[in-house]
């Protein structure tokens, strides 16, 4: 058969190709199919979900969400590598940051839950590292000073002091 319908010529068996052909001659509109309008619109065509674009601030929701979860896998892994070392300072700026950009996404109306329970650890295993690791170093900051000699007050009554606090 050949590529082109409208064309009838020796290549073709089938003889309704050169009645199409002349019929379309006829009617003046060679090769173009006549369609009627109709006089109603039909239902409106449905949208799937997922192809309607999100709002700005949903986008803005969701990358805070991102952020939030993000920050408390980073938080977490810090706590067991770099925070016995550095007072727990990393986990616990993690964490902070984390529940703050958690507090944002929740603002968006993103869910941010899992980030905001990872930054709440993160915060407190960081505090109890700064509040430990500290603790003991002041302690033996205090210790040292008391044990170097009587005549250096001032050092021990100043290490007293932010023992108390």
């Amino acid at each position: 058969m050949s590529q082109n319908p409208q064309d009838s010529n020796f290549y073709d068996y089938n003889p309704e190709y050169g009645n199409l052909n002349q019929q379309n001659a006829q009617n003046g509109q060679y090769g173009q199919q006549q369609y009627q309008q109709p006089g109603q619109y039909g239902q409106p065509l449905m949208v799937p979900v997922g192809i309607v674009q999100k709002t700005p601030e949903q986008l803005a929701g969701e990358k805070a969400a991102q952020t939030s979860m993000v920050l408390g896998i980073i938080g977490l892994v810090c706590n067991f590598i770099v925070s016995w070392w550095s007072f727990g300072l990393p986990s616990l700026i993690l964490g902070v940051i984390g529940i703050f950009k958690a507090n944002e996404a929740e603002r968006y109306g993103a869910a941010a839950s899992a980030g905001r329970i990872m930054s709440w650890i993160n915060a407190v295993i960081g505090g109890l590292y700064l509040l430990f690791l500290g603790g003991f170093v002041l302690l033996g900051l205090i210790g040292i000073a008391g044990a170097a000699s009587s005549s250096s007050s001032h050092f021990v009554e100043l290490a007293s002091t932010l023992a108390f606090f």
